[in-house]
């Protein structure tokens, strides 16, 4: 992903974006990892074990995980 805000880790050098709590603590987060949500019958979504689902654009794993 090339994306003016990420910035490499320093650990692993994958490209990170950083967050911050709602307490101030700052956070990496995965720009790449698909996050799902469960969703009653949306249009256009997937479903996986008779559970719809679909992939949330907006959020974000943190990197440690």
């Amino acid at each position: 992903m090339s994306d003016e805000r990420t910035v490499p880790c320093k650990g692993c050098g994958k490209p990170l974006l950083w967050g911050e709590t709602a307490e101030g603590t700052k956070i990496p987060l995965d720009p790449r990892a698909p996050v799902y949500r469960i969703v009653p019958n949306a249009p256009g979504a997937s479903v996986v074990n008779g559970v719809t689902v679909e992939r949330d654009k907006e959020a974000y794993v943190t990197h440690f995980a």
